[in-house]
């Protein structure tokens, strides 16, 4: 729909004969010109054809609208890029931004169909990765890398990604290190490594630049980073199952102990899918790990004087992985989806 470039409040500052003239409102064009005489106006970059205007004057011109075919392949390539199609995308989203360059006279939005049981012109799956499905953590801990490779893929995650995410090194070290130590040194303990932890630790070798992957490949097997994600997303899985069990009659053991673990790792699995195309994946990956932050309390201070006594490494955790989340949330839904955070 077009706009006029006229508005009540401009008329008033040309007869007055103001030089200036206030923002424009929603009611306001923004491309109206300097108060004033008929004024043409061309743009420096794209060589746009002339618009004038004089006061209470014409419509608006959109330079160079797109046709309908141009919009169809472009609009479906954008789709494909940050979403499935019939997912929603809403305004701000390359979709809007390429349908306000048409005429508008075709509808912007494709649905997700739901009336029917069967699909008639579903293809083969093309899988994400390969990995065989892990359904316990027994079965997932089978999967990590000799410890060279673990190593060499971390310290590169340490060294040129994690400024980005924050995740205490030191602390790291030591909770693997804790980890590998047990499983050298006791038997059928695979079962008891808190999956939240895989979780963490899959996330951060998926997240390794790929000149770490190149380097250790020379010298040891490794596999790609798309199965290292696919392993953090199967460890994602157990924890949610986790929840569904017979809650334990302990207070020393809880479905929910290691859920801040899961929620540092999640900025870095949001990441990885948007690097992929896989926006609209990214933004209901963080609204489910900030459901699972408030329901431990991740919103709440650590310093918040009803708490039991936390080390200063439980606190360091859950700041990092709260704002982590809400970097996230902001970022994911707004920039890409055009959608509120």
């Amino acid at each position: 729909m077009r706009e006029r470039c006229s508005s009540p409040s401009v008329a008033r500052s040309v007869s007055s004969g103001a030089l200036s003239t206030p923002p424009f409102s929603g009611a306001v064009c923004p491309c109206s010109p300097p108060v004033g005489a008929d004024v043409v106006q061309r743009s420096p970059a794209h060589g746009f054809a002339e618009h004038r205007s004089a006061v209470g004057g014409e419509d608006c011109q959109r330079p160079f609208p797109l046709d309908e075919d141009a919009y169809e392949a472009t609009s479906t390539l954008a789709q494909l890029s940050l979403a499935h199609p019939g997912e929603y995308l809403g305004r701000g989203s390359l979709i809007c931004s390429l349908h306000a360059m048409t005429a508008q006279t075709i509808p912007r939005f494709l649905y997700a169909k739901s009336t029917d049981s069967v699909s008639e012109f579903r293809e083969p799956l093309q899988r994400f990765s390969d990995m065989p499905l892990a359904t316990t953590v027994a079965e997932l801990v089978p999967n990590l890398p000799p410890m060279l490779v673990v190593e060499t893929l971390t310290a590169a995650f340490f060294a040129d990604v994690n400024w980005r995410y924050g995740i205490p090194e030191d602390w790291f070290r030591i909770t693997r290190s804790q980890m590998w130590m047990s499983l050298q040194h006791r038997q059928a303990v695979s079962a008891q490594v808190n999956a939240h932890w895989l979780v963490l630790l899959f996330a951060i070798m998926a997240s390794a630049p790929q000149a770490a992957y190149d380097d250790v490949a020379r010298v040891a097997h490794v596999r790609c980073s798309d199965d290292y994600f696919m392993c953090a997303m199967m460890a994602r899985r157990m924890t949610d199952d986790d929840f569904l069990n017979v809650p334990s009659a302990s207070f020393m053991d809880s479905a929910a102990d290691g859920t801040v673990l899961g929620c540092l790792a999640t900025p870095l699995l949001c990441d990885y899918l948007a690097a992929r195309g896989r926006i609209s994946e990214a933004w209901k990956l963080v609204g489910t790990a900030i459901r699972c932050a408030i329901a431990v309390g991740l919103h709440r201070d650590p310093e918040w004087k009803l708490w039991q006594m936390m080390s200063a490494d439980e606190k360091l955790l859950r700041r990092r992985a709260w704002w982590g989340l809400f970097t996230a949330d902001k970022y994911v839904p707004q920039f890409y989806l055009g959608l509120r955070a």
